[in-house]
């Protein structure tokens, strides 16, 4: 019973992992028709931004060797991550 019980929870995890394989597949397929729509755009528009990036993140500025630098991270709407 105890080994039954330990296959059922790790038969949970990997299908949780399964799961967010599949989110992710799916997002990367949204992500890709919307790159395509918008490839040959010369203006970039409101509803653009919208179905592409979930916030825009922009630090304080902090001078470095004379110079003014400033963090800014894009979170993208379909892939969890920011660049």
């Amino acid at each position: 019973q105890k080994e039954q019980a330990t296959l059922q929870e790790r038969l949970k995890a990997v299908n949780g992992e399964l799961d967010k394989a599949n989110d992710y597949e799916e997002s990367i397929k949204k992500l890709k028709e919307y790159a395509a729509a918008y490839a040959n755009q010369t203006v970039l528009t409101a509803e653009m931004l919208n179905k592409l990036i979930t916030r825009i993140e922009i630090g304080y500025p902090q001078r470095s060797d004379g110079k003014i630098q400033q963090e800014i991270n894009i979170i993208y709407r379909f892939i969890n991550t920011t660049i």
